[in-house]
């Protein structure tokens, strides 16, 4: 008997071996272990927000490090408290997309060898291998035997390319085409993620501490072209839709719906709290609108003011500028001693140079005042506080996510494997050597193969093997 031996395969190249360990699961494990260090972090660690008009981001910073003792300085030089800008997290990032870059290239090869240059014979080459094995033992000529067999398997849905070379015919079967195209259609809705997450990070904005009052429109800071209103609510209802308006377009008005959220016109806006708020308007004796203005005079003359209580007791003060009068208004979240179990305000009324109020009315849902043939309308209210965001890289963020879901469904819904046939004439009969590569998903490829060969088997099956790979 002669023994016959399979060729070692050649040296792979240095660059393709290089190719190889850059994308391997080692490094590709490594980083994805970071990464999820760097996430886990930012959960835990406060993160600096961006700057406001209330405080710098330099100066949060300093206050958050002072609170670590002597590892804040530490912490904060290593962007722990800022790891959205942090330049090391970046070129984390930066690596894991070049890795992923690396196994898209390796998996697009892969598939076209799998389903567009498919060669049996170097197949079966390459099955010597793969860890699944079984022989058969068939009666028959081994033209009739192979043909027999690939429309077997082309019966069960496998995608089956045959091809005859010194007098053995190879039989290559593919189980899934999109089990072969689920891991690039993976690796590229990843890429896509990342470059929708750096997009929005070079182009990005978010902008916090907004407070939204019904009738008072804010213009955003980081862009000025759009402005926020919060909607008009029923008295002791909390306000639940927003007015998106971006010069030169209609404006849009949503409602929070899933977390909190509302998107148009390019903005997201997150609702974060509310509070109390007081509409204030007056009107003379022959019903014309008295101009109010904060007493400050931080802004012009208005028909209908809003004010805004962000705190408990807190004291707000607005004008009527034609008669001179300041009223003052304190907002309490209720006064139980005085039979007030709700939201009540404290409006007050001081005539020029006077300390005594000529009117002093605690107010729930809304009051009417009558000063000097004037009536002033007072109605109870909520504003919210909310933060605004622009994302131009979430269109690919969301498609490259769903793209990505997509791909592992179809690997988990229907797992790729590859079968390799040799049919080979024998004494008596034919031999058929069939290996089998499965993916990860197919738990149950040994089964398969094992109740394959015993389903064309004429004699006593021979024994599927799982070889060490």
């Amino acid at each position: 008997m002669t023994a016959q031996t399979n060729p070692a395969p050649p040296a792979a190249h240095p660059v393709d071996r290089l190719y190889r360990l850059a994308a391997g699961n080692r490094l590709l494990a490594a980083v994805l272990g970071l990464t999820a260090l760097a996430l886990l972090l930012a959960a835990l660690l406060p993160q600096a927000p961006p700057a406001s008009a209330q405080q710098s981001t330099e100066r949060w910073l300093a206050e958050t490090a002072s609170r670590y003792g002597s590892l804040g300085g530490l912490m904060q030089g290593a962007g722990l408290f800022d790891l959205r800008h942090s330049p090391w997290l970046l070129a984390l990032l930066g690596l894991l997309a070049f890795i992923l870059l690396l196994r898209l290239g390796l998996a697009v090869q892969d598939a076209r060898q799998r389903l567009r240059d498919v060669d049996p014979a170097a197949a079966a080459q390459a099955a010597q291998r793969w860890p699944l094995h079984a022989e058969l033992s068939l009666a028959g000529q081994v033209e009739t035997t192979a043909a027999e067999l690939a429309e077997d398997l082309r019966s069960e849905g496998w995608r089956v390319v045959s091809a005859t070379a010194d007098s053995r015919t190879h039989l290559a079967a593919e189980r899934s085409v999109w089990g072969v195209l689920a891991p690039p259609l993976f690796y590229l809705g990843l890429l896509i993620v990342l470059a929708g997450l750096w997009l929005g990070q070079q182009a990005g904005w978010r902008e916090v501490d907004l407070a939204l009052a019904p009738g008072q429109p804010v213009r955003l800071s980081q862009d000025d072209r759009v402005a926020l209103t919060a909607s008009p609510a029923p008295v002791g209802e909390r306000v639940d839709r927003v007015v998106v308006q971006r010069d030169g377009q209609p404006a849009k008005e949503r409602s929070f719906a899933l977390l909190d959220m509302a998107y148009a016109a390019g903005v997201l806006v997150r609702r974060t709290g509310e509070g109390q708020a007081l509409s204030a308007s007056a009107r003379d004796a022959a019903g014309n609108p008295v101009p109010l203005q904060p007493v400050d005079r931080s802004g012009p003359p208005q028909q209908a003011l809003t004010l805004i209580f962000d705190q408990p007791r807190a004291e707000r003060l607005f004008l009527a500028p034609d008669s001179q009068l300041v009223f003052s208004v304190v907002a309490f979240p209720a006064l139980p001693e005085r039979g007030f179990d709700g939201p009540t305000f404290l409006v007050q009324a001081f005539p020029p140079g006077q300390q005594t109020p000529i009117a002093n009315q605690f107010i729930q849902d809304g009051a009417e005042l009558a000063i000097d043939d004037v009536v002033y309308t007072l109605t109870a209210g909520r504003f919210i506080t909310a933060e605004a965001s622009h994302s131009p890289g979430l269109a690919l963020i969301i498609a490259g996510g769903g793209l990505a879901l997509a791909a592992a469904l179809l690997a988990l819904g229907r797992p790729a494997g590859r079968l390799a046939l040799t049919v080979q004439r024998q004494r008596a009969g034919v031999l058929v050597a069939a290996r089998l590569e499965a993916a990860p998903f197919w738990r149950q490829a040994a089964a398969w193969l094992a109740a394959w060969s015993t389903t064309y088997s004429r004699e006593d099956p021979a024994p599927t093997r799982t070889d060490s790979p």
